[in-house]
């Protein structure tokens, strides 16, 4: 670019390349420029199948036609069907298209106060058998539980509980 625009001459371009490849230390930091290179690549690979990833869809086939649906939706789905789980304080899925069916890998954020194996299984349950209903299929629906942290609740979480708890109350009477 240089040699292009006028600012650096070929004799002085070619002359630096002859002084750098006769220096003691060329082999090294040779070295380094192709790891450093090698590592950029690895990076840019990685982001552009974590945008691929994002961008796939899942086909449905019907009676009516075609429905082509965004891998968000599922993950959207997900969220939404266990956001009133008392137990549960955050959620962040996961959905991977595989041949056989579909694999929702969710992590979770739970409460202290929570019976870990029975509030995942639970999450489990409702994921599963949200995801079935709504996009109509039966098998090839797994779903990993992945407990990633264990808060304590704020006062807000409990009020928000205790109303809750009262609600159910009621409406059980």
């Amino acid at each position: 670019m240089a040699m292009a625009a006028d600012v650096v001459s070929a004799s002085l371009l070619s002359n630096l390349i002859i002084q750098l490849y006769q220096s003691p230390n060329f082999s090294f930091v040779t070295m380094i420029l192709g790891a450093l290179f090698i590592f950029i690549a690895f990076l840019i690979v990685h982001l552009l199948e974590k945008t691929y990833q994002k961008e796939k869809a899942i086909v449905l086939n019907d009676k009516g036609g075609k429905t082509i649906m965004a891998v968000s939706v599922i993950e959207d789905l997900v969220k939404k069907s266990v956001e009133n789980l008392l137990d549960l304080k955050e959620i962040k899925s996961k959905i991977m298209l595989r041949k056989k069916g579909i694999k929702i890998i969710s992590k979770v954020t739970l409460f202290s106060t929570a019976n870990i194996p029975q509030i995942t299984d639970e999450i489990q349950k409702i994921i599963k058998e949200q995801v079935e209903k709504s996009l109509a299929i039966k098998e090839g629906i797994i779903v990993e539980i992945y407990v990633s942290k264990v808060v304590e609740k704020s006062e807000r979480e409990k009020i928000k509980e205790e109303r809750e708890t009262a609600r159910q109350i009621t409406i059980g009477r």
